[in-house]
């Protein structure tokens, strides 16, 4: 349990330094700016991770997430500093606060908070299936599942080649799958909370695609809202 914390950890910092960003750097009050920031934070966040970690695996490193974890603490921290700050130069109302005096009818808050709940139902019910489900998909293992667990263990990009080239030279290529040549965004994605916990785990590796559906719940709620 722990570890999973530390894990769903690993995917929160990144998460919020990126959305406080896109936060302060829209300065405009327009509806909808929080939703907007949260939705494509997490995606910015996620994209973000994986192009640091081939980073590292460029300059010979080993994958490790306490370099970025490290970075993302400190851009939470300055961009908060900075927040403050502006909110204690400015009291002017905002858009958005004059939006939220207007009045609505009774029907209107039935039926934004059935959509609500039914939204929230749906994503207690993914967060069981993943906390409870063995990874089965056939295309999570013959494709970013494996390479994401042997990344994750040896915290290395060890390469993947063809299966034609494995067996000319086996002693040489340590690895291979059907989808060899397929990007590793998924996979590093995938391997980033176990990462974290510093070991394979399946229900980690299932956590970043429960933040995306909830990430892009958010951006279209936000673009709505705007």
């Amino acid at each position: 349990m722990d570890g999973l914390l530390l894990g769903a950890g690993a995917l929160l910092l990144p998460w919020a330094a990126l959305a406080l960003w896109l936060r302060r750097l829209w300065p405009a009050p327009e509806p909808g700016r929080w939703p907007l920031a949260l939705g494509y934070g997490y995606l910015f966040a996620m994209a973000g991770m994986t192009l640091v970690l081939r980073l590292q695996a460029a300059l010979g490193f080993t994958l490790s997430p306490w370099p970025i974890l490290t970075a993302c603490a400190l851009l939470i921290v300055s961009v908060l500093v900075l927040m403050r700050r502006r909110l204690s130069t400015t009291a002017a109302p905002s858009v958005a606060s004059a939006v939220a005096t207007r009045t609505y009818s009774v029907w209107h808050w039935l039926v934004f908070g059935a959509l609500l709940l039914w939204l929230g139902l749906r994503f207690v019910d993914l967060a069981l299936e993943v906390w409870w489900q063995p990874l089965y998909p056939w295309d999570a293992w013959t494709t970013w599942a494996v390479r994401a667990r042997v990344w994750s263990e040896l915290r290395e990009l060890v390469p993947f080649v063809s299966g034609k080239t494995w067996l000319a030279h086996p002693e040489d290529q340590p690895y291979t799958i059907d989808a060899w040549a397929y990007p590793p965004a998924v996979s590093l994605i995938a391997a980033w909370p176990s990462l974290a916990m510093g070991g394979w785990n399946e229900t980690a590796s299932n956590l970043p695609w429960l933040g995306a559906g909830l990430a892009l719940a958010l951006g279209l709620y936000g673009q709505a809202r705007l």
